[in-house]
């Protein structure tokens, strides 16, 4: 009879976390998507993106809106260094001024761009947490497993009726499927966590030292605000800062 109470209450919790998952799930809509129009003169065409440019000295920048999430903008970014000197590339410098209407002469708010490296660290530190819910994970079935196998020795010669002997093979068989759930879930979060570390190993422009006469790019990250007409992309390099305005429409879910 424990184990049938154990498994009904384990199950009975199950439940309720689902369904209240479900629920809070129920409350989210989808996130605003936004359009970014350059409004530079100097603009191009290249797969569907249109690149804003801008020249200071013997640096160029090149920069199109690629999409956004539901908090951040995301940026795609060439940079060429035409000077004879090294060019430090520091993209946790970059900003953003927010402005309310596409015509206002003064921003209302200025944010900084997403530290790539801090988005690497953030990354790192839920790998690290991942490996600690997997060795948790198989510690907790490991003892499962031998309480299991114990309740079988201490019940070898016990006579069962056979309603006795199918709740405890019901409560067996939700166990394993538990488990399995678990290791399965682990699995698909080790995944997304590995894919989304080769997506920013690929992708992310980071702090480098660029070479005379060579070109980087890569992608930035600023802050979305749904309410803004206009953004102002700063993008300061040595003694130059090269900035970029896009008009932003929101497109209707």
């Amino acid at each position: 009879m424990e184990f049938y109470i154990r498994g009904q209450t384990l199950s009975m919790m199950r439940n309720f976390l689902l369904i209240a998952v479900l629920i809070l799930a129920g409350c989210v809509g989808p996130y605003k998507i936004a359009k970014l129009e350059p409004q530079g003169s100097r603009t191009y065409w290249n797969w569907g993106r249109q690149y804003a440019i801008e020249t200071s000295g013997e640096i160029e920048v090149r920069i199109a809106f690629e999409n956004n999430t539901r908090s951040q903008l995301v940026f795609n970014i060439e940079i060429e260094n035409f000077g004879n000197d090294t060019l430090l590339v520091a993209p946790e410098l970059f900003y953003v001024e927010y402005f309310k209407l596409a015509n206002d002469t003064a921003a209302y708010a200025t944010e900084s761009a997403v530290d790539p490296e801090s988005m690497i660290v953030q990354l790192e530190k839920d790998q690290s947490q991942q490996n600690a819910d997997e060795i948790n994970n198989a510690t907790s079935q490991l003892l499962e497993v031998s309480l299991e196998a114990a309740s079988d020795i201490a019940t070898l010669g016990q006579e069962q009726t056979q309603e006795e002997y199918e709740l405890e093979q019901a409560d067996r068989d939700r166990s394993r499927a538990y488990r399995a759930q678990e290791n399965f879930d682990l699995k698909m979060n080790q995944m997304s966590l590995d894919e989304r570390r080769i997506f920013y190993d690929e992708t992310l422009l980071r702090k480098t030292s660029l070479p005379p006469n060579t070109r980087m790019t890569g992608q930035s990250y600023f802050w979305f605000d749904k309410n803004v007409a206009l953004y102002r992309i700063y993008i300061p390099l040595g003694q130059h800062t090269l900035w970029f305005d896009f008009k932003q429409s929101i497109l209707q879910n």
